[in-house]
């Protein structure tokens, strides 16, 4: 039940991680959003063990009271960064060959007005 309330965590942190590396403007809502949710996480566990009496009672509340905790907090933030790099590779190699939305539309209109190759008469 340790193993798995840590493993749980680290899906949580990970997949807000994600969305605020999707997130392209951060406005009130968006950060309310965000990390209201990871705080949300926390609440909604906590109420379901404690309130309802679920079957993981106090299992997230031991893992935080032991010091092996704190050694998977590490191997949280190892973790999360590990899986980040593909995501932060990926959109790098994405921003550095992709076209800007601006320039994609104005590349998409300038082959509209053009005449197609089609149509030309090659002699």
């Amino acid at each position: 039940m340790l193993l798995g309330s840590v493993v749980a965590t680290i899906l949580v942190i990970v997949v807000t991680v994600q969305i605020a590396l999707d997130t392209s403007y951060w406005t009130v809502f968006n950060h309310i959003m965000v990390w209201g949710s990871l705080i949300w996480y926390f609440i909604l566990d906590y109420f379901y063990n404690f309130v309802i009496g679920g079957s993981y009672v106090g299992s997230l509340t031991m893992v935080c009271i032991m010091i092996n905790f704190y050694l998977y907090s590490s191997s949280q933030v190892y973790a999360t960064l590990v899986i980040m790099v593909v995501r932060i590779t990926w959109y790098a190699q994405f921003a550095s060959i992709s076209l800007s939305l601006s320039l994609s539309l104005s590349l998409s209109l300038s082959l509209f007005k053009s005449p197609s190759l089609l149509s030309m008469n090659i002699a």
